[in-house]
């Protein structure tokens, strides 16, 4: 009876700490640089975006994000140079209080804000 008592708590004690590594997962993944490849919105025209023109980097460790946007006088409605401070859940992104929902895969990170009301669609991939 006690081996099987042991066995139960141990598979508890296992379970729980994986469910704790997923969550910290994601917001590590973050971390770092990452390059906008894409911008959509509804807009007249679609930003052109080439390399090194807007750079987000993630702080996980400090919740900050240090955006360098290169293009902000062609294209004022993409996020502006700064420092921002940023709060992760599972699915979204806290950026000076607007909400982000985001999806990571391979490497490629979109963010969105209501694309339904015409907010804006961004993708980005890791530096």
């Amino acid at each position: 009876m006690n081996k099987i008592l042991f066995l139960f708590i141990a598979t508890g004690i296992l379970l729980s700490c994986n469910k704790i590594n997923d969550r910290n997962e994601i917001p590590n993944k973050l971390n770092g640089k990452w390059q906008m490849t894409a911008y959509g919105a509804f807009l007249p025209s679609l930003p052109e975006l080439n390399e090194n023109d807007v750079i987000w980097e993630f702080n996980i460790a400090t919740n900050m994000l240090t955006i360098i946007n290169n293009i902000e006088s062609k294209y004022p409605f993409i996020q502006p140079t700064g420092k921002y401070l940023i709060n992760i859940s599972d699915e979204t992104i806290e950026i000076q209080g607007r909400e982000y929902d985001f999806i990571l895969e391979n490497d490629v990170l979109t963010l969105s804000n209501h694309p339904e009301l015409d907010g804006p669609i961004m993708k980005f991939v890791k530096k």
